[in-house]
């Protein structure tokens, strides 16, 4: 197999083929010493020095985009505000070269030599020594370095490690597990001397293979086109991934499996009409996703006449409920418009808000909107009563349903993924209330500021969405613009066991890993 492996070296796409050199743990090909420019590789160790030195507290870490100090950039992935994964992801110079001179040469020069990076040569500049100037590396020496970070042998702190390592996660299987970063720049002349690297490892079970591929001789954009099917070649041919890219659902369910709670899906591109689902047509518990509806409801009792957007609701000191919102922060008997409340309800998920709303419109009332759209399934139950540690004691503003027996454990609300994520797909075709209101409702969505589940990858301007979380819940219902279209996403996942609120919950960061590849599949 190994003499097949490197014999696939070989065979080139390129015309004339360019300079190979691949390194798999100690058995190298080609040049495997020679020091070139790490490029963006490099992201790998810089990562790593902006996390231990504290310059990023960690990797949902965002700086502006600044075009006066990070320069005007070609590509509109990188000419945004990112933050540390989203860097990586979108290989955004501008991020990296920001963070270095903010760490400075009395910080990195050091930690590159504890390294054993190449030459640690960082005397072209801060924020320019890895991009084709003083910085080089070999093959073999990206190897050495990457053995030693995934081993925990560079003295950096478990939690450091542990981030680069998720942040550089590229594709995951039931068999595998593919980190790594591409790199391409310039070696000396902007017309020749183009290097192409690609580095990483590959987890399978217990076995970790590490390696190193770069190619050099050739056009800068012939290289870059020809590398993924290079790197996956190779990589195949050792049986360490696919030969092609694996499908979404052996994705969702590598990423689904070990998660201790029950996760349930439903995905829709609204271009293409391709679907994806878990569970789909299963009920579960909405927590504040409900007040997606509640927000549709409002809108078609003002469009009927019934309300008006105007209109004044007061506030008594017995509305107020704890948890999300900022209203009960104001004095008794403040009044706020209807408008006002339905923006606070979804974009700070404002749980005294709600039930203001509720009040004036029913649950019964949003559950005939429901109805009149084909949901039967979506169902208001009752008012907020609060945080699990300052409830209300006696549950109150229940809908014929909410009364029931079979209905009391869905809690706030009920709904399956798929009809949440018919009700967003009815919204962006402007077909909830009317086209006018359509738009309304996804601005407001669009503007809702809780961005730890779906939007937790992506990036947040092209990301519409309401999210609702419980002890033992997240959930998170949205519409994210895609290169191939609008898709829309429902992800419940209910049953953890451990309760914990902080923006590390793992079902907050489940839903992002499945949103980000959703998004990036479907």
């Amino acid at each position: 197999m190994t003499r097949v492996l490197f014999a696939a070296l070989l065979a080139c796409s390129l015309a004339p083929c360019a300079t190979e050199t691949f390194v798999l743990d100690t058995r190298a090909t080609g040049d495997s010493k020679r020091r070139l420019p790490p490029c963006s590789t490099f992201k790998i160790p810089n990562a790593a020095m902006i996390l231990e030195t504290g310059t990023a507290h960690d990797e949902s870490f965002v700086l502006k985009y600044d075009p006066q100090r990070d320069g005007r950039q070609s590509n509109p992935d990188w000419a945004r505000d990112l933050d540390l994964r989203g860097a990586i992801r979108a290989s955004a110079a501008w991020y990296f070269q920001e963070m270095s001179r903010r760490m400075g040469p009395a910080k990195v020069g050091p930690l590159l030599r504890r390294f054993q990076y190449g030459n640690a040569d960082i005397s072209a500049g801060i924020d320019k020594y890895w991009l084709g100037t003083s910085l080089k590396v070999s093959a073999e020496e990206q190897v050495a370095f990457l053995r030693r970070l995934y081993e925990g042998s560079l003295g950096l702190s478990p939690r450091t490690t542990a981030l680069v390592k998720d942040i550089t996660l590229l594709e995951e299987t039931p068999e595998y597990r593919w980190h790594g970063k591409t790199g391409t720049c310039w070696e000396t002349d902007r017309d020749k001397d183009a290097v192409a690297w690609h580095v990483g490892w590959v987890e399978r079970g217990a076995e970790v293979r590490f390696y190193a591929f770069h190619m050099t001789g050739e056009p800068m954009s012939k290289m870059f086109a020809a590398r993924p099917a290079r790197i996956r070649a190779l990589l195949a041919g050792a049986r360490l991934i696919a030969p092609e890219p694996p499908p979404l659902d052996a994705r969702i369910r590598a990423a689904v499996n070990g998660f201790q709670g029950t996760v349930s899906l439903f995905a829709k591109n609204l271009s293409t009409g391709a679907e994806y689902g878990l569970r789909a047509g299963e009920r579960v518990r909405t927590a504040s996703t409900i007040k997606l509806p509640i927000m549709a409801a409002a809108f078609a009792a003002v469009e009927r006449g019934d309300a008006k957007w105007s209109e004044r609701l007061k506030m008594t000191a017995e509305d107020k409920v704890s948890g999300s919102g900022v209203i009960r922060e104001l004095a008794d008997g403040s009044e706020l418009t209807l408008r006002d409340l339905v923006h606070l309800m979804i974009v700070v998920s404002d749980n005294t808000a709600t039930n203001l709303v509720l009040d004036r419109i029913s649950a019964d009332f949003v559950n005939r909107e429901m109805d009149a759209l084909g949901l039967p399934q979506t169902r208001a139950l009752r008012k907020v009563l609060g945080d699990g540690r300052n409830l209300k004691p006696t549950p109150s503003g229940h809908s014929r349903e909410g009364k029931l027996e079979e209905f009391r454990r869905f809690g706030l609300g009920v709904s399956t993924p798929r009809e949440m994520a018919v009700l967003l797909e009815k919204l962006h075709r402007g077909q909830v209330v009317s086209p006018a209101a359509s738009r309304e409702m996804l601005a407001i969505l669009q503007r809702q500021q809780y961005k730890d589940g779906i939007g937790r990858f992506l990036d947040e301007e092209k990301v519409a969405s309401k999210s609702g979380s419980l002890d033992a819940l997240r959930s998170d219902a949205g519409i994210v613009e895609t290169p191939r279209g609008p898709v829309v996403i429902a992800i419940t996942v209910d049953g953890m066991p451990r309760t914990d609120y902080s923006p590390e919950n793992a079902g907050s960061k489940l839903i992002g890993t499945l949103a980000s590849l959703i998004a990036g599949a479907l």
